[in-house]
């Protein structure tokens, strides 16, 4: 099973900020959208919270929480570790999860992540989770796409594609 990580970042690497994606990007939603459709999504509680605690349609949401009594919605699973999220999704018969937040699940899942799906967002944005850092030589770029803000997406923006080298 392939593991991959999908998020939408900033210059400064802000990912988010108070719960909410600081930038409207309709076109970043769509993709968002059109590549995790009919997967496993795995996210940390936070995430969770932030998309209003409800699974996205058409595909299968996995939190992420410390806490064994955290309520989520009938259909959601919930475990306690990254390692067991993936491991319900590979029993599952999944072919490619995908890792989709917060800043605590990037952090340990970009070690043993075999892609990642980044938008670029070409702008400085105050913020209060962040996209870790990674060391870039580990990963080849398999894909670029650049766009330009226009009356729907307020930034410029790229959607980049890294493989694991």
């Amino acid at each position: 099973m392939k593991i991959s990580i999908i998020a939408a970042r900033s210059e400064n690497n802000v990912i988010g900020f108070e719960g909410k994606i600081p930038w409207k990007i309709p076109s970043d939603l769509q993709y968002f959208k059109n590549v995790t459709e009919g997967h496993y999504i795995i996210m940390g509680r936070k995430t969770f919270d932030s998309i209003d605690k409800r699974p996205l349609p058409n595909r299968t949401s996995i939190v992420i929480s410390r806490n064994p009594i955290y309520e989520v919605p009938e259909g959601v699973i919930l475990t306690s570790s990254i390692e067991k999220a993936l491991r319900i999704t590979e029993e599952a018969g999944e072919k490619e999860a995908f890792i989709i937040g917060g800043q605590q699940i990037y952090a340990l899942s970009i070690p043993i992540a075999d892609f990642m799906y980044i938008t670029e967002i070409e702008c400085h944005v105050n913020g209060d989770a962040f996209f870790p850092e990674f060391d870039g030589k580990l990963w080849k770029e398999i894909k670029f796409e650049k766009h330009l803000a226009d009356e729907r997406n307020e930034y410029n923006y790229s959607f980049r594609v890294l493989k694991r080298r």
